[in-house]
């Protein structure tokens, strides 16, 4: 699984410790953002989840009609592909 942004549940005070002053709504809504909101740096590079202090819990059972399918966005090639995946509340 590729994680490239969330939305907090939890945590939320922290990080904004480590963001700065930004809206709850980007705090970790991108690659670079989610990195630095989980204080995950590359001393982790190449570990295996299991064995690097990152844990990644699933908060609910997300069901196959709550993910959609969109264009990617931030590229120049193919941006019509639709690879890209949000769940939906």
């Amino acid at each position: 699984m590729l994680l490239r942004g969330l939305t907090p549940e939890e945590g939320i005070a922290i990080m904004r410790v480590r963001r700065g002053r930004v809206p709850d709504r980007i705090l970790a809504n991108g690659p670079g953002k989610l990195t630095q909101a989980l204080a995950i740096t590359r001393q982790i590079d190449g570990q295996a989840m299991g064995g690097c202090g990152v844990v990644v819990l699933r908060a609910r059972r997300v069901t196959d009609s709550s993910v959609r399918r969109t264009p990617r966005i931030g590229i120049t090639k193919a941006v019509d592909w639709p690879l890209r995946f949000v769940v939906v509340a």
